[in-house]
Formats: C-alpha cells, sequence, structure tokens
C-alpha cells in the first residue's frame, strides 16, 4: 500500500524543514515534484550541459542551501529564479503537467520495487495537478495534503497556493525545529484514524 503526504504551501512556510524533521524520527521516503525539472534547468545552463544526472542531482543539493543567494555561476541570478524561469518555459511548452508528469513515472517505479508499504512525503506540492498525479498513482483517500503557514504570510499568500483536497490538514508552524517531525506525525495519526 502507498500513501502519499503532499506538502503544501507558499515559499518559505517551512515545509523542506517539516519533512526533514519528520524524516528523523519516522521511516518514509521523499520525492521531490521539483527535483526532476531542477536536475533539467541545471543541464539546460551551458556551464553545466555536460554534466549526468548524478552530478546534475549533486549540484541541485548544493544550491539547495543558496536557493536565494545569487551566484556567479548562474549569471547572477537565484537558483530559485533559474528554476523558475525554466519550469515556467517547459510549461509553455510542453503543457502544465509535464513536471506532475516526470514524478509519476519516478514515484510509480518506487512503488515497483517497494517490498513493503510505502509512505511517500512529496515536501514541494504546489498545484492542482500534482495533486491529481498522486491520486492517479495511489487514489484520493491515500493522499493527504498538508497545508503549512507561517506567521509573516498572509491568507492571500496562503489562498494562492492552496490545493483543496477532502484530506487536507492545516499545520501552523509555530513550533521549535525540533518539534516539527512531531507536529506532522500528529497529523498524520488523524488521518489514518479518520
Amino acid at each position: 500500500m502507498l500513501r502519499v503526504v503532499l506538502m503544501n504551501g507558499p515559499r518559505g512556510v517551512g515545509k523542506d524543514e517539516i519533512t526533514k524533521q519528520y524524516m528523523a524520527l519516522y521511516p518514509a521516503q521523499v520525492l521531490s515534484i521539483s527535483k526532476p525539472m531542477k536536475m533539467e534547468a541545471i543541464r539546460a545552463l551551458d556551464v553545466f550541459s555536460h554534466i549526468d544526472d548524478a552530478h546534475a542531482e549533486a549540484v541541485v543539493w548544493a544550491l539547495e542551501d543558496e536557493k536565494d543567494t545569487p551566484l556567479p555561476v548562474l549569471g547572477g541570478k537565484t537558483p530559485r529564479q533559474v528554476y523558475i524561469e525554466y519550469g515556467n518555459r517547459r510549461r509553455q511548452e510542453a503543457g502544465e503537467t509535464v513536471f506532475a508528469d516526470m514524478w509519476l513515472r519516478v514515484a510509480a517505479g518506487l512503488i515497483v520495487t517497494a517490498k513493503k508499504p510505502i509512505t511517500l512525503i512529496v515536501p514541494d506540492c504546489r498545484f492542482a495537478v500534482e495533486l491529481h498525479a498522486a491520486m492517479t498513482l495511489a487514489g484520493g483517500r491515500n493522499c493527504v495534503v498538508v497545508h503549512v503557514h507561517r506567521d509573516g504570510h498572509t491568507w492571500q499568500d496562503d489562498i494562492g497556493s492552496y490545493i483543496d483536497h477532502d484530506w487536507t490538514y492545516m499545520y501552523e508552524n509555530n513550533l521549535p525545529k525540533h518539534l516539527l517531525g512531531d507536529g506532522l506525525a500528529c497529523i498524520l495519526r488523524r488521518w489514518k484514524q479518520a
């Protein structure tokens, strides 16, 4: 059986940090929707056009802590700017579902090779097409959306990224860092009992 946890919310609310803290405490797998797109975006740059998947993944991970820092190797842009520009261009060229479809193929491969039930956490679900890809894979009841909110973000920020689903829970990110994983665990227990 597959259960998919879709972390939803605007940029900067702590979806990645909550996921990291949860993973430190509980068994689950993480499969980012944006990772294949980020790797593609890196390889599309002249300076990285010659690298393979393993090296592209290493570059993406190396840039993760610098995602809002302008970098000379990226022509003075931030990694986030590069990813957004590339993502917008690819969606225009290939359609809105291009990255959700990529994710779906990778996730389906994980299920085929799994020897036991999987909880799959998607730390960056921002669009309805991504929810639909997860529901295609696991079924609606086996998907939960955790919408993260943090002080300093307006309702307008939240509503712009809010994904509605029968199993949507709100996560108010105001816990100390070391308790973030337990906060998500409480939500997931409530979902499993529903």
